[in-house]
């Protein structure tokens, strides 16, 4: 990223997350970033960390996580598949359309 754009990014707070004795790495560092456009900057910058000890994730609370872990095993099958298929918060789209999930029906594309 350019310096120009990583000195204008606001971060609201950051905090590092407590030991975990059986991990063999170092302590994640949680940030809040309340600007939207500031994270999704932040976002399409994470490829360049691509081959380091570093990595971005994007912070979900549980109901999310658990139906993103739901949605899985069906985007894998997906790509299995050939086909295009990628999870957006807790939707899953597979060739552009959304996946309902109701015995393989899709829904409308947004």
């Amino acid at each position: 990223m350019a310096r120009k754009d990583v000195d204008a990014i606001t971060i609201d707070r950051v905090h590092k997350m407590a030991s975990d004795s059986k991990r063999a790495m170092g302590r994640n560092i949680i940030a809040k970033i309340s600007s939207t456009k500031d994270r999704e900057l932040i976002k399409r910058n994470t490829k360049a960390l691509a081959g380091t000890n570093h990595a971005v994730f994007q912070q979900y609370p549980p109901e999310i996580v658990r139906q993103r872990k739901e949605l899985l095993p069906t985007m894998k099958k997906a790509r299995k598949d050939g086909k295009k298929a990628y999870i957006s918060y807790n939707k899953l789209y597979i060739e552009g359309r959304l996946y309902t999930g109701e015995t393989g029906k899709f829904g409308a594309s947004e």
